[in-house]
This record gives C-alpha cells, sequence and structure tokens, in this order.
C-alpha cells in the first residue's frame, strides 16, 4: 500500500520466472501509493494500465481477449477492488491473488496469532495510511466485500501462518458460492512473505510453481 515498487529485484524475479514457467507476458504495474496518494489512487491506476494494454495488445503482440490480473497482499487488495470495477466489460479474463489482504476489517477475519512472526501489527495500520477516510468496511478497503457474482476465474493463494489467510479463505467460498469458477491453494508451512525466498526455500518453490501452473490452466480456459 505505501512503500516497494514494480522494479525491486524480487518483483523482477518473480515476474521473470513466471513468465518463462507459464508462457506469458508478465507486466509489473507501478501504481501510485499511500499516504500521499490513498485509495482509490492506486485502483484507478490498475485499471488504467488495463486499459492501456487492451488498447496496445495489437502492438505487444498479446491476445486482448486473455488478460490475466494478479496481486501479492496489498497487490491482491487492489487487484479484487479494481476487478469488481470492470465487472461485466470483459477486461479481465482471469485473476491470481496470492496472500490478498482482502479483508481490513478490526472486527474481520485477523488471526493475531500469526501477527508477530510475520511482522505485522494489525489491519488498522494498514487502513491508517492507506484508507484515506474511507471506512475499513469500504468494499474499496476491504474487497472481501465486493459483489463477486460476475467476477472472472480466479486462483487464490494463502499461507497457513498468515494473520491475513482468513480473509483470502473467505473470498474463495464467496466465490464458489456465486458460481464463479474458484481454485485455492493454503500452502502449510509458509508466512505472509515466504514467496520471497524462492532461492532457498522449498516452500516458496512450491508457492512459485503453483502460481505458474494456476496461469496456465487461466490462460488455457480463455481458449487463447
Amino acid at each position: 500500500f505505501w512503500h516497494g515498487s514494480a522494479t525491486e529485484s524480487v518483483n523482477m524475479v518473480i515476474a521473470a520466472n513466471r513468465a518463462l514457467q507459464a508462457g506469458v507476458a508478465v507486466f509489473l504495474a507501478d501504481y501510485r501509493l499511500a499516504p500521499e496518494f490513498p485509495c482509490p489512487a492506486a485502483i484507478d491506476d490498475t485499471i488504467e494500465v488495463l486499459r492501456w494494454l487492451q488498447q496496445e495488445a495489437g502492438t505487444l503482440d498479446l491476445d486482448p481477449s486473455c488478460l490475466l490480473l494478479g496481486g501479492i497482499s496489498a497487490g491482491a487488495n487492489i487487484a479484487t477492488a479494481a476487478a469488481a470495477r470492470v465487472t461485466g466489460e470483459g477486461l479481465i479474463a482471469g485473476l491470481v491473488l496470492e496472500v490478498p489482504a482482502v479483508d481490513l476489517r478490526p472486527d474481520g477475519s485477523w488471526d493475531e496469532r500469526f501477527a508477530a512472526i510475520n511482522g505485522l501489527d494489525s489491519t488498522e495500520d494498514m487502513t491508517r495510511l492507506y484508507a484515506g477516510g474511507l471506512p475499513a468496511d469500504h468494499p474499496d478497503i476491504s474487497p472481501v466485500l465486493v459483489d463477486v457474482t460476475a467476477f472472472p476465474a480466479t486462483h487464490i493463494v494463502t499461507a497457513e501462518y498468515d494473520p491475513l489467510r482468513g480473509g483470502g479463505e473467505i473470498l474463495a467460498t464467496r466465490l464458489r458460492e456465486a458460481g464463479v469458477r474458484v481454485t485455492a491453494t493454503r500452502h502449510l508451512g509458509a508466512l505472509h512473505g515466504s514467496l520471497g525466498l524462492t532461492g532457498a526455500d522449498p516452500i516458496a518453490q512450491a508457492w512459485q510453481d503453483d502460481v505458474s501452473s494456476a496461469l496456465r490452466r487461466l490462460v488455457v480456459a480463455t481458449g487463447a
């Protein structure tokens, strides 16, 4: 929500590995950050990137009917909120949400047991910097609450020891109940940030393989 960039080494390595494993083109959206640019700036920027990719698909040698949107942690929150805004436009063919921070309500699904080992204090810290005055139960802030009835096929990744795990799993249940084609993986032994240990941790490697497989499935499902 408030730090990091698309060009960080770990993001570039993860993106390159997925492009190679899944056989897809991967674009990293460098959206504006809070608190200088609070919600909905990042959501607006994400939608603008999607529209630009669709418009420039021919130049970039892309199939505009096969745009997939993904995000990790805060990025998954933003991706979910963006997907809800463009529902019905046919802009997004699939979603991949990893350790999604989609439930920032103080009385929501946050699991305090796993906060300290992940270096995460509370959802209040996230909303204080990101929300821009919106309440924590606003769908742009806690997109576990968005209308999911027309969502595209979605894959959700959660980590066993992540205090945010509950929100992702609630979202998976809501999608399934709405008739959306959804798959979900809870990676046992994983922390919120385990994906970043791709060179050393078999859990992170399994996580990476899981997402690459999901990308391939979603591409095949679009008929591309």
